[in-house]
C-alpha cells in the first residue's frame, strides 16, 4: 500500500488512468478488465478492499460518491483447479455460468488449472455424453417426423471424432487462460499413500485415487499460486458435508503451503465470493420467467410420482456478470407446494409435500427472457418437517425463452 502522504503526488496521475472507483451501491458500478503497463492489476480501493469496483473514467460523470484512494498492486498469482463435472455441466464453460466464470478469471488475472488426470477423463466423458445426446436428438427428430409426416434427421452426422474435435477446439480457445498440470510420479505415489491410509479425499469405502491425485497437484501449485479448488465431491469436505468446509486432514495440508488454498462446491459458489453486481432490471421479472420454465419442465419432462406444482413458496436468485453485453448468469432456487402430495409408487400418498427446484440459466436484459437452463434438479420433501424423500437431477440444456 502506498503511504497516504504520497497519495497527493499520485493523485494527478490517477486522472489519466482508464479506471476509477465508485462507491458500492452506485448504479454506475461494473468491472471491465484493466492491466497496467507493468501487466499487474491496479486496484483503487475504498476502506473495505472487498468492495472494489472498476469503472471507465468516461462514465464517472460527477457522481458525489466517487473518490480516489491509494493504489495497491497485486501480482497475477491466482489459479483455479476445476474438476471434470464443471466442464461437462457448464458445457465446456460455454454456458452462462461458465461465461461468468471465465470473465471472473480474466478479471483476477488468474488461470484455470486443468490437471492431466481430469483432461483424460474429460475426453472420454465428452464422447460418451455427446453420443448419448446425439442418439436422444435423433430419436426426438424421428418421432417429430412421424407426427408431422415429414422425414427429419440431423443434417450433419455426429460421431466420436466430432466431439473430440470440438473439445480440442474449445481447449484451444481457452489456451490464454488455461494452465495444464502434468500428472507426475510424485503425485501418483502420494495419492496411492492416501488411498492406502484412507486419508481425505480418499475414504475407507471409496478409495478415490483420482481425487487424491488432484489434491496432490493442488498442493504443488500452492507453493507458487493462490489456488481455488472447485469440486462438489464429498471426500474433500468435513464429514462429507459441503457446508462444513474443507476436511480436517486437507486443512492441515493447506497450513503447510506457502500460498492460500480455498475450496468451493461449484462455480456459482466461487463467484459468490465477490460482491454482487449492481442491476437496473427487476429481479421479480427474472423470478417469474424462471418459475414459468420450472412449471413447464416439472410438468412435462420429469418422471416422478404424482402431484403438480402449486403456489411458489420461496425464491432465491443470484446474478453474475458475463462477457456478453446485456446477459447475466443466474443461479436459482425455488420452492413450491406439491398439490396432490407425493405418491410413492403404488403405495401411500405423502401430504403435505414440497418441491425445491435448483439450476442455472442465462437472463437477457434486452429481451427479458430466460434461456439456456442447465443442470436442473428437483428435491421432494414431505411432512411439516420437510423430510427429504428423493432428489432427481438431469444433465440437459435448453434454449427455451420465458
Amino acid at each position: 500500500m502506498i503511504p497516504s502522504r504520497a497519495f497527493h503526488c499520485l493523485a494527478p496521475l490517477c486522472r489519466h488512468l482508464p479506471v476509477a472507483l465508485v462507491k458500492p451501491g452506485s448504479h454506475l458500478s461494473h468491472c471491465p478488465n484493466f492491466r497496467s503497463p507493468l501487466s499487474r492489476r491496479v486496484r483503487l480501493t475504498l476502506n473495505d478492499p472487498q468492495n472494489t469496483h472498476f469503472l471507465p473514467r468516461n462514465k464517472l460523470a460527477a457522481h458525489p460518491n466517487t473518490r480516489f484512494c491509494p493504489v495497491t498492486i497485486r501480482p497475477p498469482a491466482y489459479l483455479m483447479v476445476t474438476k471434470r463435472p464443471n466442464y461437462l455441466n457448464e458445457r465446456l464453460l460455454l454456458s452462462a455460468m461458465g461465461n461468468a466464470f471465465i470473465r471472473s478469471i480474466r478479471q483476477q488475472q488468474g488461470r484455470i488449472g486443468l490437471p492431466e488426470i481430469v483432461a483424460k477423463e474429460l475426453h472420454n466423458k465428452i464422447k460418451e455424453e455427446g453420443i448419448r445426446l446425439t442418439k436422444t436428438l435423433g430419436d426426438t427428430l424421428r418421432a417429430a417426423g412421424h407426427f408431422t409426416g415429414r422425414k427429419m434427421a440431423l443434417v450433419v452426422p455426429l460421431d466420436e471424432k466430432s466431439f473430440e474435435d470440438g473439445l480440442r477446439n474449445r481447449l484451444d480457445q481457452l489456451s490464454s487462460c488455461l494452465e495444464k498440470i502434468p500428472f507426475t510420479h510424485q503425485h501418483a505415489q502420494a495419492a496411492l499413500d492416501r488411498v492406502i491410509q484412507g486419508i481425505a479425499p480418499s475414504l475407507a469405502k471409496s478409495e478415490e485415487f483420482r481425487d487424491c491425485a488432484i489434491w496432490e497437484a493442488t498442493l504443488e501449485l500452492a507453493s507458487n499460486f493462490s489456488v481455488h479448488l472447485i469440486t462438489n465431491d464429498r471426500g474433500f469436505y468435513r464429514n462429507r458435508d459441503v457446508t462444513q468446509g474443507i476436511a480436517q486432514e486437507l486443512a492441515s495440508d493447506c497450513q503447510k503451503t506457502p500460498q492460500v488454498v480455498q475450496i468451493h462446491e461449484s462455480i456459482a459458489a466461487y463467484l459468490r465470493t465477490f460482491p454482487a453486481p449492481m442491476i437496473t432490471f427487476s429481479m421479480n421479472s427474472v423470478e417469474s420467467r424462471i418459475e414459468a420454465w420450472v412449471r413447464t419442465d416439472f410438468g412435462t419432462s420429469l418422471p416422478y410420482q404424482g402431484g403438480t406444482l402449486g403456489n411458489r413458496l420461496a425464491s432465491e436468485v443470484q446474478h453474475f456478470f458475463t462477457e456478453e453485453v446485456n446477459q447475466f448468469a443466474i443461479q436459482f432456487t425455488q420452492e413450491f407446494e406439491l398439490v396432490e402430495g407425493y405418491k410413492e409408487g403404488k403405495g401411500r400418498i405423502y401430504q403435505p409435500a414440497f418441491v425445491t427446484a435448483k439450476g442455472s440459466c442465462a437472463y437477457c436484459t434486452t429481451t427479458n427472457t430466460v434461456t439456456e437452463v442447465t443442470n436442473p434438479g428437483y428435491s421432494i420433501y414431505v411432512g411439516e418437517d420437510k423430510r427429504l424423500i428423493t432428489s432427481i437431477s438431469h444433465f440437459r440444456g435448453f434454449s427455451m425463452g420465458f
